[in-house]
């Protein structure tokens, strides 16, 4: 923004006069706001810029000038020497910073119940990738199937199935939104909880019609039965937290440290790894060959026993 605060001053304690009358963004347009957010997004949330940091490229419209200041890692700690250019706390910041972009985009694409955005996240390889090269290959090979399927195996019809019941509602208030499969989940654990075999002794055909598909509201009378008698209610949720202090204390780490200005030869004693590459350079390698030869030699074989090959 060009604007420089001083040190004493909290970082939430100095949002609100950008805004206010005389402030620097007074009369800030809505492209003004998306130009900033565009560059945050470049500067600190894309593979690129986490390239950037180690060196491998000059791009000086994605970096503030380096500071002059010396490195903050105790001298003691094994520090890993990269190029002249490079700067590991970026470098760190960018992966950390990608990942939690991709994560609160998803999440908040699913409250929202726009399945759209949700794949964009899955299928444009982000959250695949990632899997592979965060060593998660189990969910890597789920996904991997799903775009098979989507490419490969599945109808038109099967396909706009799948994405129309991808995400639920059953609340119908907005922003509420969640995944088919985990609200199964939630209905299984409210049927162990309170039908199960060391309480009840129900047959299957019982369990399946008469509680099974009434569970939602078997296990919301469950909640509102001790308020009914005046009984208080046990917590099952976690007091909330208050974040104001947190904010404000790792906004002045930041700011103390240069945290998020490039500096040119900044060590760290601790390196996290860009999983997305390195998921990347597995495909590249070969690594999912296998998966997709494993994939069409079962489809061959399953359209031969039904008579298809």
């Amino acid at each position: 923004t060009g604007v420089a605060n001083e040190p004493e001053i909290k970082l939430l304690d100095a949002i609100q006069p950008y805004f206010s009358p005389q402030g620097h963004f007074e009369d800030c347009s809505f492209e003004k706001l998306e130009e900033l957010a565009d560059t945050v997004y470049k500067r600190y949330m894309t593979n690129a810029a986490a390239e950037v940091a180690l060196g491998h490229k000059d791009r000086p419209d994605i970096y503030s000038p380096a500071w002059n200041s010396s490195s903050t890692v105790d001298d003691a700690a094994p520090a890993r020497n990269f190029l002249d250019a490079g700067d590991q706390v970026m470098v760190t910041l960018c992966n950390f910073m990608r990942m939690t972009f991709w994560y609160l985009e998803l999440c908040s694409a699913v409250a929202e119940g726009d399945i759209g955005r949700v794949f964009e996240v899955i299928k444009a390889g982000l959250l695949r990738f990632s899997f592979w090269g965060a060593g998660s290959t189990n969910y890597g090979n789920e996904l991997l199937e799903l775009a098979c399927n989507f490419l490969y195996e599945w109808s038109e019809d099967l396909r706009f199935t799948v994405l129309e019941n991808y995400l639920v509602n059953p609340s119908g208030l907005i922003g509420y939104w969640l995944e088919l499969d985990l609200l199964q989940e939630h209905f299984n654990f409210w049927i162990k909880v309170l039908f199960n075999s060391k309480s009840h002794d129900f047959d299957s055909h019982h369990l399946s019609e008469g509680v099974g598909l009434n569970i939602s509201g078997i296990s919301r009378l469950r909640e509102r039965f001790p308020g009914l008698f005046g009984l208080k209610k046990n917590g099952q949720k976690h007091r909330d937290v208050k974040v104001i202090d947190d904010i404000n204390k790792l906004g002045a780490h930041f700011r103390a440290e240069h945290i998020l200005v490039w500096e040119s030869g900044r060590n760290q004693a601790y390196q996290v790894d860009n999983e997305f590459s390195a998921g990347h350079d597995s495909s590249e390698a070969g690594d999912f060959e296998n998966l997709f030869g494993s994939h069409h030699r079962r489809r061959r074989t399953c359209w031969s026993c039904c008579g298809r090959a």
